[in-house]
């Protein structure tokens, strides 16, 4: 990125103050168009930037010189932003955006200094936090989904696997062992340029690196590489394993309106004529965000008493500190964990916490 976050030219003792020449009367809507083609960041991140300069900062500051632009006007920018309700990450977005652009500015020379933060400014509502869900309500949830949705959510509790990197598996990535060699029934492999779907704010998919910008192999218990050997064997040359009609990636707002049914419910359904059309569905989970399968898989592996360094290393962490140095995952610790999984997947077919999956593929 241009300089932002950095000191360079900076006064001693005056972090923030860049000493440049005199303001060139320029104003924020004309610098954008030259500083934005210049900011490097992920694609992701550059069209959330571009959203949010067109939905918010565009319409308070184009017409404003840079350097008009004072930390209060910032502090009041960020208060109407929540008052409009706007989610706190798109607020966190925004304000990025016209403070990276008034830093770069800074940076260039084209103001002699970026406003200096220091506007007491109320904090954000809370984070929602993860939830770690039954391995019976995500079953539950799954007999409510199509066949392919369905298997997705089963990798996902299965594997810990994020929303892209599971939207994203594509066939030759899967690797199955015959039976009685390998550890389980086989590997996923999560490419560390290509691995996962993003999608950016015009709903384009495209193919990158997972959130880590790691790659990773996951270890698949039997149950889950034969189905999703059986999910891959009808597609007839497709590459992903999941896909829409179009062979293309599932869109986010696709598969979230399916989601959002089988995990809230919903009314009963009536015709024209007040006749019934499809019976009220009451709620499994209330708000459960696919994300929570990637908390309840962790969970899952805690509880099994799955060594920590093994935990770190399927979901796609780095331990902390010396962990990263001296600890490693064995062989015999892969074989164990997709034995647990398997057991686990096999307790909850036979109902042994009184939900039978209809679903089992077996």
């Amino acid at each position: 990125m241009l300089g932002v976050g950095g000191r360079s030219g900076a006064e001693p003792g005056l972090p923030g103050r860049f000493l440049r020449r005199g303001p060139s009367g320029a104003t924020v809507g004309e610098w954008w168009p030259r500083w934005f083609p210049a900011v490097d960041l992920a694609p992701s991140t550059l069209e959330a930037y571009a959203q949010q300069y067109r939905r918010h900062v565009g319409p308070r500051f184009a017409r404003v010189r840079l350097d008009e632009v004072t930390a209060l006007d910032l502090s009041q920018f960020a208060r109407s932003l929540r008052e409009q309700s706007l989610a706190p990450s798109s607020v966190a977005v925004a304000m990025a955006v016209i403070r990276d652009l008034l830093v770069d500015a800074a940076a260039q020379g084209l103001i002699s200094a970026a406003p200096a933060g220091g506007i007491r400014q109320r904090r954000g509502g809370p984070v929602r936090a993860g939830v770690a869900a039954e391995i019976g309500t995500v079953l539950a949830i799954r007999g409510r989904l199509p066949a392919q949705e369905a298997l997705m959510t089963l990798t996902a509790v299965f594997t810990g696997m994020r929303w892209g990197e599971a939207c994203g598996m594509r066939t030759g990535a899967l690797r199955l062992q015959p039976a009685g060699l390998g550890v389980g029934g086989g590997v996923y492999e999560i490419d560390a340029q290509f691995g996962a779907v993003h999608e950016d704010v015009h709903a384009r998919r495209y193919f990158g690196p997972p959130k880590d910008g790691r790659g990773r192999v996951i270890d698949l218990p039997v149950f889950l590489a034969d189905l999703l050997q059986a999910q891959i064997e009808p597609a007839d040359g497709r590459t992903l394993i999941f896909a829409n009609r179009r062979g293309e990636p599932i869109r986010h707002t696709d598969f979230l309106r399916l989601w959002r049914v089988a995990c809230d419910g919903r009314p009963a359904q009536y015709g024209r004529g007040g006749e019934l059309r499809d019976p009220a569905e009451p709620p499994v989970h209330s708000g459960l965000r696919f994300h929570d399968l990637r908390h309840t898989h962790k969970t899952m592996l805690i509880e099994l008493g799955v060594p920590e360094v093994l935990q770190y290393e399927r979901l796609g962490h780095h331990p902390p500190g010396m962990r990263s140095v001296y600890a490693h995952t064995t062989r015999r610790m892969r074989e164990e964990l997709v034995d647990e999984l398997q057991g686990l997947r096999e307790r909850e077919i036979t109902g042994d916490d009184g939900t039978r999956d209809t679903r089992s593929g077996s």
